[in-house]
């Protein structure tokens, strides 16, 4: 019995974000990058990571109760985690008005982390059989 793809990704999302929390953990050490590491931890990782999930979520519901091509659906789910993110940072930096902002970085990067993660599943929707062709 073979595993749905959909498994796949919903794995992949987990241990990015589990890989995410054990770099900014190592990295916390340096005292440079200790104000970088603590708004990973405990704001960005958690909350783009959150609202990933459940963009993942919504876009299977969407496939269900939708009659749209995976592009479409694709689209709203970007559009939907953009606004999400961009809420997100919104958030911090009004919580976090100060010196603290260069942690921008960190959601810029988490961010892109998630991304290209999103990316190469819309790829795989778009061509199903691409995997089975390539060695």
């Amino acid at each position: 019995m073979t595993v749905p793809k959909r498994h796949h990704d919903l794995k992949k999302i987990l241990a990015l974000g589990i890989f995410l929390y054990g770099i900014l953990f190592l990295l916390k050490k340096q005292p440079s990058l200790s104000v970088f590491c603590e708004a990973g931890i405990n704001f960005f990782v958690p909350g783009i990571g959150l609202i990933f999930l459940l963009t993942f979520f919504l876009s299977l519901k969407f496939e269900q109760i939708l009659d749209q091509p995976p592009l479409m659906i694709f689209l709203l789910s970007m559009v939907i985690k953009m606004l999400g993110s961009l809420t997100l940072f919104l958030v911090y930096i009004v919580n976090h008005f100060g010196p603290e902002n260069e942690a921008a970085l960190v959601f810029v990067l988490t961010y892109l982390a998630f991304e290209f993660l999103e990316i190469s599943r819309f790829l795989s929707i778009l061509r199903p059989n691409s995997r089975e062709n390539t060695p």
